[in-house]
């Protein structure tokens, strides 16, 4: 879920959104615990903050053109579909741990 979110920062600055979620399963092997998952997670809000700190002013004057494996988009228009992504995601985490006891 935080993979593609922090390529986001790059996409802007480079104009390359390289998402690769065929190496998603390689990704989540490193992630065998709790607190792992936690961590990778805390690590992606606070890079994607900082990035949007930093840029604030940028991102509502610029909106460069991002090539992905599925074509060229505007930068919005990928932040847009990203957030979609998440939130799909979400949804299923909300969905999880609402079957779990307590």
């Amino acid at each position: 879920m935080f993979h593609p979110i922090e390529l986001l920062p790059a996409a802007w600055s480079t104009g390359a959104f390289p998402w690769d979620p065929e190496r998603d399963d390689e990704r989540e092997q490193g992630l065998a615990t709790a607190a792992e998952v936690v961590g990778y997670a805390e690590r992606r809000l606070a890079d994607w903050t900082d990035f949007v700190l930093e840029h604030a002013d940028d991102l509502g004057e610029h909106d460069p053109v991002v090539s992905s494996p599925r074509g060229e988009l505007l930068f919005s228009a990928l932040l847009d579909s990203q957030l979609e992504h998440v939130s799909f995601h979400h949804a299923q985490l909300v969905e999880f741990l609402s079957t779990l006891s307590v």
